[in-house]
């Protein structure tokens, strides 16, 4: 089922799971576009082979370039986008201001939401598209204290999916949500700089929480295995060459099971008491 003249286009690979996939769908050969946030970003893309483009999801400008420059590229043919762009936000909810949760906001759904309403009258005049989301198999499944603006962020992209997917019922354009569990990447860089950005610390009463936070989540990272996110390139693969993916995939399943039945039969009140001991008596947070 390979065919070389497939193309992807994939937001956010300057590391991480962006650029795993990059990397593994040439492997597999797929024509990709990597982008990231920076110019000096994509320059190293392209010093790698790839035919990588500046692409800042926050804005509407270089959305529009970008998926002109790739079109140009391809004559005009895409067939499928990983919106993969995103961070995570630490801070409790009151000292989180408006900006940063419009920031949080802009980067993991407004971006997506953006790019895939500029793709899709591409997709319907070629016929065929595969779209897909990468989710968060714990969070949007349950709000973790500390993160609420991120797992809004990640029930926000859910819904979209699922909305999205109905609306294009009848159509060889399919749309799918990747939800990985944990994966070693440089998430937890990227969350401090962002927490270290808009979080309001200054007088917070939960400053010792954040501390203890970021050097647990360091720990967790350092402890994963590097080959790891290879896992999860294999799924997204099978997910675009699948001539009826799967609309949500969750990687891995074992998570995945846990969080699902968590969320369906366990009450608020003793999901909040499960999240609560975890953090104040397993990794001593609170």
């Amino acid at each position: 089922m390979v065919n070389s003249t497939k193309t992807v286009l994939i937001t956010g690979c300057s590391s991480g799971i962006g650029k795993e996939l990059s990397f593994f769908l040439r492997e597999k050969g797929w024509l990709v576009y990597p982008t990231t946030r920076t110019e000096e970003e994509a320059e190293v893309l392209r010093k790698e082979g790839f035919d990588s483009f500046q692409l800042d999801v926050n804005s509407s400008d270089s959305l529009a370039s970008a998926l002109k420059s790739i079109l140009e590229k391809t004559g005009g043919r895409l067939d499928a986008v990983i919106n993969n762009a995103g961070f995570e936000l630490i801070g409790a909810v009151e000292d989180l201001p408006r900006e940063a949760i419009r920031a949080q906001f802009e980067t993991n759904v407004f971006g997506a939401m953006e790019l895939v309403k500029l793709l899709l009258p591409v997709m319907r005049k070629q016929g065929f598209g595969r779209i897909l989301f990468i989710g968060s198999v714990a969070c949007s499944r349950v709000a973790f204290p500390f993160s609420g603006a991120y797992c809004a962020s990640k029930y926000a992209l859910s819904a979209f999916t699922d909305a999205l997917r109905r609306e294009l019922h009848g159509t060889s354009i399919a749309v799918s949500l990747i939800e990985p569990g944990l994966f070693k990447t440089n998430n937890i860089d990227t969350s401090k700089e962002m927490f270290l950005k808009y979080t309001e610390r200054k007088g917070s009463c939960y400053s010792s929480v954040y501390d203890k936070m970021f050097t647990f989540f360091k720990r967790v990272s350092l402890a994963l295995p590097e080959s790891n996110l290879s896992i999860l390139s294999k799924v997204v693969y099978r997910t675009l060459e699948n001539r009826r993916p799967k609309t949500r995939v969750a990687v891995p399943f074992k998570t995945a099971f846990i969080y699902g039945a968590v969320h369906k039969f366990c009450p608020d009140w003793l999901i909040d008491l499960l999240l609560l001991h975890k953090m104040k008596y397993k990794d001593k947070i609170l």
